[in-house]
C-alpha cells in the first residue's frame, strides 16, 4: 500500500523515479471540463481552502452524472479522495476523522445509486452501456484510490473494473485508470499497452495523460518509449 505523507514529502531515492499512490499522484488535463474545485492543480495538497467538505459528495455526482469521459471521472474521484484522506492536515483542519468518514460514506452511496439506476435500465430494456460502465468504474476507482492512499474502504476494485470493462473495452482512459489500479501487478502492462494502442495518435492531451501518470513512475517520458516498453512487457508476460 502507498502511504500518501512519502508522497508529500519525498526524500531521495535511489530510482529516479518517485513512488507515490499512482491513481491520485498525478493529475489528469480534462480541458476546461468541470471537477471539484483545487486550488493548484499542480501540487497533490493544492487543496482549495474555501472548499467544504460537507458539500464533497453531492458536487462529486453531480459532476460525474453530467460527463462521459473517464479522465473527468478519473480527475474528479482523484480530488475526492485526496479530500478525503484524513491526513491531508494541509486543507481544513476543523474536519474531524468521523466527518470524513461520513462524507465518504455518502459518497459511496451515491456511486452505488447511480449503478442501480443504470441496471435498472437496463433491465428495463433501455440500457446505456456508457453510463452503465462509467457507475461501475467510479466505484472502481474510487475503491481503488482510497486503499492506494491507506483510507480505509472496500477493498475490492477489480469486480467492479471488470464489469466497466466488459462494457468498454476500449476505453482508453478505463484502461488507464485499470493499469494504475493494477500498479505493481501481472497485469499493469496488459491495461496499460491496450489504452496506448487505442490512443489517437493527434490526441496531445490523452497522450500526455498516459505519460505522465503511468509512463511517471517508470522514469518514461516520451510515449514512444513508454509504448515500447508495455510491448515488451506484455510480450514477455505473454
Amino acid at each position: 500500500m502507498f502511504a500518501l505523507a512519502a508522497v508529500l514529502a519525498l526524500a531521495p531515492l535511489v530510482s529516479p523515479a518517485p513512488l507515490g499512490p499512482p491513481s491520485v499522484c498525478h493529475p489528469f488535463r480534462i480541458g476546461v471540463a468541470e471537477s471539484l474545485p483545487w486550488g493548484n492543480v499542480k501540487k497533490l495538497n493544492g487543496f482549495d481552502q474555501d472548499f467544504e467538505l460537507k458539500e464533497l459528495a453531492n458536487r462529486t455526482a453531480e459532476i460525474l452524472a453530467a460527463s462521459d469521459d473517464a479522465f473527468v471521472h478519473m480527475e474528479t474521484i482523484r480530488r475526492a479522495s485526496l479530500y478525503l484522506n484524513s491526513k491531508s492536515s494541509s486543507w481544513d483542519s476543523s474536519t474531524t476523522s468521523r466527518d470524513r468518514l461520513e462524507s465518504q460514506r455518502r459518497l459511496e452511496a451515491h456511486l452505488q445509486a447511480a449503478l442501480t439506476h443504470c441496471l435498472a435500465e437496463r433491465k428495463g430494456g433501455r440500457p446505456n452501456n456508457t453510463r452503465e460502465a462509467l457507475a461501475w468504474f467510479d466505484i472502481a476507482y474510487l475503491r481503488g484510490a482510497l486503499g492506494q492512499i491507506g483510507v480505509e474502504t472496500n477493498s475490492d476494485f477489480k469486480t467492479p473494473l471488470e464489469r466497466a470493462l466488459t462494457l468498454q473495452p476500449k476505453n482508453v482512459g478505463m484502461l488507464l485508470g485499470a493499469g494504475l489500479l493494477h500498479f505493481r501487478t501481472d497485469r499493469q502492462w496488459s491495461y496499460l499497452d491496450r489504452a496506448i494502442r487505442l490512443a489517437d495518435d493527434k490526441d496531445k492531451d490523452l497522450r500526455w495523460n498516459i505519460v505522465s501518470t503511468a509512463g511517471h513512475f517508470h522514469d518514461i517520458k516520451e510515449f514512444d518509449r513508454l509504448a515500447k516498453r508495455a510491448r515488451r512487457e506484455v510480450g514477455e508476460n505473454s
